[in-house]
């Protein structure tokens, strides 16, 4: 019969060898980035969801952020760098006209390896159909209020509306003026005052924009222009000297 005998040392090192093992296993598991959160990530695409940007928040300066179009291997959309002093980053997607119902995001911390990716839907984004705007009165005098009206194509959970006037001084210097908008549920509209009173400078009031700020907070603006009408992003430009206002 045959015994074998093992040095302590040789038990001591397999056990050292084995606890390398662990910690070693444990650390790669530490060193990956923390993936972002949903809640962290803004996507911006027009009405038709083409992609902008995607907005990512709660990161840290020296983190790349890339957006991907799949969950697992894919096409990579963008990529930043968060810069020094910075805790959120905007990711400009490099394929123009890119449409996509969903993108997908990581982060990866300096030293550390790639998050997972997070999932993160891409919706159309806050545009209302405007039916009709329209005012009582194009002339005022001090002491008049000149009721707007707004009628939206269908209800769009716009929280709130308002006309941005300004008039212009002989002298070139603007003089503005805010309309708020508040719904009347019993005809569905929008409506306003422009109070006129002996403070108020006489003139011609043009609308510069009508801004509308949805119930999740996006902001949609139709800005005047005497061309043609077009739209861009969250931005449309129409012919708004309809609602200009006379103050004599």
């Amino acid at each position: 019969m045959f015994t074998i005998k093992m040095k302590k040392t040789s038990i001591l090192s397999i056990l050292l060898f084995t606890c390398s093992l662990t910690a070693a296993t444990g650390a790669l598991a530490s060193d990956a980035s923390r993936a972002p959160q949903a809640d962290t990530i803004a996507v911006y695409s027009d009405h038709d969801r083409v992609l902008q940007s995607v907005r990512v928040s709660s990161v840290e300066a020296g983190d790349t952020v890339t957006v991907y179009d799949a969950e697992e291997e894919g096409r990579v959309l963008g990529t930043s760098l968060v810069p020094a002093g910075e805790l959120s980053v905007d990711v400009e997607v490099s394929e123009p006209s890119r449409t996509a119902l969903n993108v997908y995001v990581s982060v990866t911390q300096p030293g550390k390896a790639e998050s997972a990716r997070t999932d993160k839907e891409t919706v159309a984004a806050f545009a209302p159909a405007m039916e009709a705007v329209e005012i009582n009165s194009s002339n005022a005098h001090a002491g008049d209020s000149v009721k707007v009206t707004l009628d939206l194509a269908e209800d769009q959970a716009v929280s709130s509306v308002t006309l941005l006037y300004a008039v212009e001084s002989k002298s070139g210097r603007l003089t503005e003026q805010q309309v708020v908008l508040v719904k009347n549920d019993e005809t569905g509209t929008y409506e306003g005052l422009f109070a006129v009173d002996s403070l108020t400078r006489t003139g011609e009031w043009h609308v510069q924009q009508i801004s509308f700020q949805s119930e999740r907070g996006e902001r949609f603006v139709i800005s005047d222009t005497h061309g043609e009408e077009w739209v861009s992003g969250t931005t449309e430009h129409m012919n708004l000297e309809d609602l200009n206002i006379t103050i004599k």
